[in-house]
């Protein structure tokens, strides 16, 4: 018996608004504002203490992977009761990358934002860490890098150890 079946156009929206597209920490840097994703696996590393204005309540935490670090600011609902702990691994659902601030990503929690517990082998941390391919352009003005298709956003210290200043010659093209 055949149960397969093709979802409606508005059933994808819906199904991929509960459960958007997966990106791992270093992917998700390179994303542009207001795309809402899923981030995974991320290490919690320090939860702020609820802030309340007249129109919002809202909490920081700040995430990590290797030696990067991120903003997640948590907003309403979401940020009394974050269910999180400091050193944990978690896949976090449905939030929305924004501007940076203080020259470090930040993202913003939405109302169906989640934490999902993973666990994390040392040998999983350095497959995802590890990329291979050619790099077609860097711009040191905007931090980027552009391997293959896609675009890696990398510090200035990066950037500093990819390449020596010494080592890199400029080319204008007027």
């Amino acid at each position: 018996m055949e149960t397969s079946f093709q979802l409606k156009e508005e059933e994808k929206k819906v199904e991929e608004f509960y459960s958007p597209p997966e990106k791992s920490f270093s992917a998700a840097f390179s994303l542009a504002n207001n795309i809402r994703f899923t981030m995974g696996p991320v290490e919690v590393l320090k939860i702020g203490e609820i802030s309340t204005t007249s129109l919002n309540i809202r909490r920081e935490v700040q995430l990590g992977f290797a030696v990067r670090t991120a903003l997640l600011t948590l907003w309403g609902a979401v940020a009394e009761q974050p269910l999180i702990a400091v050193g944990q691994t978690y896949k976090v659902m449905c939030i929305r990358a924004t501007n940076d601030f203080n020259c470090q990503r930040s993202y913003n929690s939405t109302m169906s934002t989640k934490f999902e517990p993973v666990s994390v082998e040392e040998e999983d941390v350095e497959a995802l860490l590890h990329f291979e391919g050619v790099v077609n352009s860097v711009s040191f003005e905007n931090k980027l890098v552009e391997v293959g298709e896609g675009l890696l956003t990398v510090s200035n210290a990066h950037l500093g150890e990819l390449y020596p200043p010494q080592s890199v010659q400029c080319w204008t093209i007027h």
